[in-house]
């Protein structure tokens, strides 16, 4: 051991550094000290030079009065240590502070390893009184209170060792002991008065900013909300894998050492990818190069493949001024071989006057050395001149139209009274969508707008009307400008997330096909405000179309080509033969997933409906098809075809939901074709993945439904 003290911001950080290699850091959980990594200790400094430190308040560094960020802590310990560049690794409280140190230095994070992470800014559910972990919680926070700390310990240890749906004599009682210690020992420290500052904007907001490819952990056996968690970092962090851990709560690391230790190591040796990101910026029909002929770069760590235009506004910032604002990515590239990416990015609003470089005509572009930059740079050059921009180039793709929607962002909340507080930032920007965010003193607005495509609605007059004819189900809108497809919406706090909890998903599901019934004595409103009409009687014509169409079927191998042909008409009579269940066609939302509800006011809230259509109401039910875990699947189908119950037995509405399952694949396979047929080809790369997807879960679920029915 190499226990060690240092002075940073008023305090003395208890440090240990052992090894030699590539930096990796350990923060440890809010139940324990740099203790709890014992047993990674001999495994890592084999390879890696380790630091593990504790937080203040924590194991031995005292927290006096006055106010502290932990992330700028550990930037002040790295520094301290001149260590520039480090994975870091972080469990509970501490993967907290690794997301805010992520977020705030992404440059200095090479990996990042997030164990049963929280999250500064997640909106934890409130929970009853009579709920066991409230119970638990507040048991163990009255023992605590009367100087019962090993009672306090016990609890915890049970809540956060064991997990709910363990009792202790489950788990290793050595292992269980000593995380009874840590915890033990974490009780018996004395908080301190100093005054932890909160990150602004709030990390949950900037997990767009993590460049460094992360590996998310989870005990299998931990609570409900740290999957939630954990499923918020996976869908916000644009390069991570998630990892489950059977067997073991929220000290995986402890309960499972050697699992977890090869984990992690194996993770931290995988060549990381880097990329580079190019800049070409404009003024009239000059190009910026620099000294050497090549557009403006920055360096990051990740493959930078699904980073939207949006989010590559970070890295340019240092480079091109904080009102630099990419346009659209024009160009995309990786070479697994070395691992390495890069993207070339047309910019507004960028600023040149501290970097060496000048402007350049479109008669000096032979300077270049680059000659795909070249064409590039040519081909913008050309639109500048003449004014002639591809049809399939975004609204948001253009100079000028961040000004024009920020105005009317401005204009609408003003006549709410409020004001906002510059500037309008872009949430998310990618060929499909574009999402801004606004603040005021009072609230957070979202403005979103899709691209104008075969199979796209116009979002912000069709929730106009759902809002109305659905009120609590669908947000209302703070303004809509629905010839622009603009539409402003409030913040959406409580996400039901991508890994709810199996009775919240249960009610989810239950509440959405009560809307669905509920919106059939609309349909011929929601067809007049927008919602497409894909009702089976239009679906044979679109697998005729799908199924032959040369962008669809290169996907496949010339023998699912084959087979998907010869499928034709088979999938045309299945259409007519799902149409004789008597279900109702009806509201689909074409998106549905937890990813996409809320919850405000105890009830669930559904948005992003770019994908608004009349149809078959089970081609809504795409989560339950692809749940992995057959008893889960069959618990979510049951509880949301018991909804149906009034249009058939069960056996009747189960022959329609395995049918569905088909041609569900059908529907959403003709959605992604359009996509792709419709955008710019540079932003096709994101979806390449989709037509194999569903061509071949078509041929799949068609074979599995052709046995299923030789067997009934």
């Amino acid at each position: 051991m190499n226990y060690q003290f240092a002075e940073i911001n008023g305090t003395q950080i208890h440090y240990d550094v052992q090894g030699e290699g590539t930096a990796v850091v350990f923060i440890h959980a809010g139940i324990a000290n740099l203790g709890m990594w014992d047993e990674q200790m001999a495994d890592f400094t084999a390879r890696h030079r380790v630091v593990r430190y504790d937080l203040r308040g924590w194991g031995q560094t005292t927290n006096p009065p006055g106010s502290f960020s932990d992330h700028d802590d550990l930037r002040q310990l790295l520094d301290l240590l001149g260590i520039e560049q480090a994975a870091v690794v972080g469990c509970s409280i501490g993967g907290e502070t690794a997301v805010e140190f992520a977020v705030t230095y992404p440059e200095r994070v090479s990996k990042l390893v997030l164990v049963c992470s929280g999250l500064g800014g997640y909106q934890y559910p409130d929970l009853p009184d009579d709920d066991p972990i409230i119970k638990l919680m507040t048991a163990a926070g009255e023992a605590t209170e009367r100087g019962d700390l090993d009672t306090a310990a016990e609890m915890e240890t049970h809540l956060w060792f064991d997990g709910l749906n363990r009792q202790p004599q489950q788990v290793d009682p050595d292992k269980r002991a000593r995380a009874y210690g840590l915890v033990r020992a974490a009780l018996d420290v004395a908080k301190g008065e100093g005054q932890r500052l909160p990150v602004e904007p709030p990390p949950i907001a900037q997990l767009g900013n993590i460049t460094a490819p992360t590996l998310i952990i989870v005990g299998a056996e931990d609570l409900p909300d740290v999957a939630d968690v954990a499923g918020v970092l996976e869908a916000g962090i644009a390069n991570t894998r998630r990892v489950t851990l059977a067997d073991t709560a929220h000290l995986p690391n402890v309960e499972k050492p050697a699992d977890f230790n090869q984990i992690v190591l194996d993770f931290l040796q995988q060549r990381a990818w880097r990329s580079t990101l190019y800049a070409i910026v404009l003024d009239g029909a000059k190009v910026w190069l620099t000294e050497a002929g090549a557009l403006p770069q920055v360096k990051v760590n990740g493959d930078m493949w699904d980073t939207e235009a949006g989010q590559a506004k970070r890295p340019f910032q240092s480079l091109l001024g904080s009102a630099v604002h990419p346009l659209y990515r024009a160009h995309f590239r990786e070479n697994e071989a070395s691992q390495t990416a890069e993207s070339v990015y047309v910019m507004e609003g960028a600023e040149v006057a501290g970097l060496n470089g000048r402007w350049v005509g479109a008669d000096e572009l032979a300077a270049m050395g680059n000659p795909d930059h070249r064409a590039l740079v040519a081909a913008c050059l050309q639109e500048r001149l003449t004014g002639q921009v591809p049809s399939q180039r975004t609204p948001w793709g253009r100079p000028g139209w961040l000004a024009e929607v920020t105005a009317w962002i401005e204009t609408a909340l003003a006549a709410r009274n409020e004001t906002v507080v510059p500037p309008v930032e872009v949430a998310r920007s990618w060929g499909l969508s574009c999402v801004l965010k606004a603040q005021t003193a009072n609230l957070t607005a979202y403005c979103k707008t899709v691209a104008d495509l075969p199979l796209f609605v116009n979002e912000a007059a069709v929730v106009a009307v759902l809002s109305r004819l659905f009120p609590g189900s669908v947000p209302q809108p703070l303004a809509v400008h629905a010839d622009r497809s603009w539409l402003l919406l409030p913040e959406l706090k409580e996400m039901v997330g991508w890994h709810a909890p199996l009775a919240q998903r249960q009610a989810m599901l239950a509440d959405f096909a009560q809307l669905q019934q509920t919106a059939v004595s609309h349909v011929p409103t929601l067809l007049a405000a927008g919602c497409l009409d894909r009702r089976l009687a239009q679906l044979p014509a679109q697998i005729e179309a799908f199924l032959t169409a040369d962008m669809a079927l290169a996907a496949v191998s010339v023998e699912e080509q084959s087979q998907l042909r010869a499928l034709i008409p088979q999938l045309q009579a299945a259409c007519a033969r799902l149409s004789t269940f008597g279900l109702p066609e009806t509201l689909v939302h074409g998106d549905l997933h937890g990813g996409n509800v809320a919850v405000e006011n105890g009830r669930f809230v559904y948005f992003d409906w770019t994908d608004a259509c009349i149809s078959h109401p089970f081609f809504d039910m795409v989560d339950i098809f692809f749940e992995k875990e057959t008893a889960v699947q069959a618990q979510l189908r049951d509880a949301y075809l018991a909804q149906w119950a009034d249009y058939g037995p069960p056996e009747q509405l189960l022959a329609a939901w395995s049918l569905a399952n088909v041609l569900a694949s059908v529907h959403h396979g003709v959605s992604y074709w359009q996509i792709l047929a419709n955008i710019e080809p540079q932003e096709r790369h994101q979806l390449t993945w989709s037509l194999p997807f569903w061509l071949q879960r078509l041929l799949q679920t068609w074979t599995d439904y052709e046995e299923r029915m030789l067997i009934d």
